[in-house]
């Protein structure tokens, strides 16, 4: 014999609480000790609340803040995530300045050298030709090592420490420099107040 429920109108309650805790239908029904259908009978208005589920609902609505209450203080934070970062973007930007002042610009020379004398080398190594011959294969071999040569120095001055890629390492370096006073800013304005 099944037990009898009584039942409750919550009176649109549910939505009230649900939205003020960020609940899913989902999770606020388990709260409630409900299903998720039945809950949704309960908002729909075709079945009320069960007097138990009712009762929570009700205990967990007493504690909304009523209508022109002062909001809340905020929770003490830990700074720690933004001194962590701080220091992330400042050892991040350290390693650009250095990439950008030292490590590329030795890179790119020999690069720019490779392109700029590219027209002459064939002309240098086909005047070695009078005097020693190579075979068809070994001229071969040559000409393409002189395609690598050239295809490698291009991509090197594209790709990694030609013009384009400075000026998105200097970008970027722009960027965590400027998220970097952004933090030291926040934190010294932490550090007054507390």
């Amino acid at each position: 014999m099944r037990k009898a429920q009584h039942t409750v109108d919550s009176s649109g309650l549910e939505e009230t609480v649900q939205i003020y805790w960020g609940l899913s239908q989902e999770a606020l029904g388990r709260l409630l000790g409900i299903p998720q259908a039945r809950l949704a009978q309960a908002k729909a208005g075709t079945r009320p609340l069960p007097a138990d589920a009712s009762y929570r609902l009700r205990a967990l609505a007493q504690l909304l803040p009523p209508p022109g209450a002062p909001e809340p203080p905020l929770p003490l934070l830990d700074y720690t995530p933004l001194e962590a970062r701080l220091v992330a973007c400042l050892d991040q930007a350290r390693r650009l300045r250095f990439r950008l002042e030292h490590e590329l610009p030795a890179r790119a020379l020999p690069a720019r050298h490779r392109l700029a004398h590219a027209q002459s080398l064939p002309a240098a190594l086909a005047a070695a030709e009078a005097d020693a011959p190579l075979p068809p294969r070994k001229l071969e071999d040559r000409q393409a090592e002189l395609t690598l040569l050239l295809n490698a120095a291009r991509t090197e001055l594209e790709d990694r420490s030609g013009p384009t890629p400075l000026a998105l390492l200097r970008a970027r370096l722009a960027g965590l420099e400027a998220e970097a006073a952004a933090l030291a800013q926040m934190l010294a304005e932490v550090n007054a107040e507390g």
